[in-house]
């Protein structure tokens, strides 16, 4: 009897003995499949094939990428610069359907370089790994800085995420920083009122004529609403800082051989041989309205048309379809309570 239980003993000993080694045995796999893997990313000036600033527009910028470069990163603040980056850090892989991404980054090194462009120098340089560490322990610099001068003082402003929900905008916290003594400071309402004056509605509702997808504007002049790397083009602005700059981003090979106004403001831009898979990013700044955005993509000669314009009645403010022959008709039958509440005014009636 005692050697059946001893046996008994030996026998649940081993099955625990072999169950803790298969525990071990699966931590030690789960360990390897998190093992973190370094990275380095950089938006930098060497990455660019031409930089230059407008010659006639104060603040204009041309940008000119090599294939495989990411421009929509880069953007314009203080009116003077753009931002480089260069992150140092470990990648580590989530398993699957812990979360709707397959990886979380955590930066061990995030420099930010404001670039002046219209004097070629780089001004400051800012340790944004440095400041999440010491402010918001655990949360890191996503994407995009913005930026405004306040009582004559420039400040940056970021938001930090949490480093393993980098889309969780709830545990989103703002930085606000004083570029002048370098560092951060409370929270600053930088953004504009929200108030347009009439001059600004009329300016941005004239932009919304290109950027509209319910107008065919941009296609009856020969354009294609679509992604660059389906030969399109992508028109923005940034209407919450009302700075009256206008983006567009297209392959380089839309440019037009001959435009007067373009090539006047991107003299080099015309001399630069342009290479397969090259995109621009071009600023325009000056609050230009539709019309003069689509004189300096066209080749000279080539007639601006609104022949076949159709404003489509999902926009209309009467829901019906509209044709349009000019920009006055295309402001005056668009729904501004669907397009932007802010640029609303008063509408027309027949």
């Amino acid at each position: 009897m005692k050697k059946i239980i001893f046996s008994t003993f030996i026998i649940i000993g081993m099955i625990a003995i072999a169950g803790i080694a298969d525990v071990l045995s699966t931590s030690m796999e789960t360990e390897e499949e998190i093992v973190p893997t370094a990275f380095e990313k950089v938006y930098g000036k060497e990455q660019l094939a031409l930089i230059e600033a407008g010659e006639v527009t104060e603040g204009s910028l041309c940008l000119v990428e090599p294939k495989g470069i990411t421009l929509y990163f880069y953007n314009i603040i203080l009116d003077d610069y753009i931002y480089f980056r260069k992150i140092k850090g470990e990648r580590y892989p989530l398993a699957e359907g812990e979360t709707r991404f397959d990886r979380i980054e955590k930066y061990n090194e995030d420099i930010i370089e404001l670039y002046n462009f219209k004097t070629g120098e780089t001004e400051k340089t800012i340790d944004f790994a440095a400041i999440a560490e010491e402010n918001t322990p655990g949360k890191q610099f996503k994407r995009f800085i913005e930026a405004e001068v306040i009582d004559g003082k420039p400040y940056l402003q970021w938001k930090v995420y949490p480093v393993e929900e980098p889309h969780n905008v709830e545990r989103a916290e703002i930085i606000t920083y004083d570029l002048n003594e370098e560092r951060v400071v409370d929270y600053i309402d930088i953004s504009p009122p929200s108030q347009y004056t009439e001059e600004e509605k009329r300016y941005y509702k004239s932009f919304y004529l290109i950027d509209d997808s319910w107008c065919n504007f941009l296609e009856i002049n020969g354009f294609i609403r679509e992604s660059i790397d389906k030969k399109g083009i992508y028109v923005d602005y940034t209407d919450s800082w009302r700075d009256g700059v206008i983006i567009v981003e297209m392959p380089a090979s839309m440019l037009p051989e001959n435009n007067v106004k373009l090539y006047a403001e991107f003299p080099r831009l015309k001399e630069y041989d342009i290479k397969a898979g090259d995109c621009v990013r071009l600023f325009f700044a000056g609050y230009p309205d539709a019309e003069e955005i689509m004189g300096m993509l066209m080749e000279d000669g080539t007639e601006l048309t609104y022949e076949g314009c159709i404003l489509d009645s999902v926009l209309s403010i009467d829901g019906k379809e509209h044709e349009v022959s000019n920009m006055d008709e295309y402001i005056k039958w668009c729904n501004w309570k669907l397009v932007n509440r802010n640029l609303e005014s008063k509408q027309y009636t027949e």
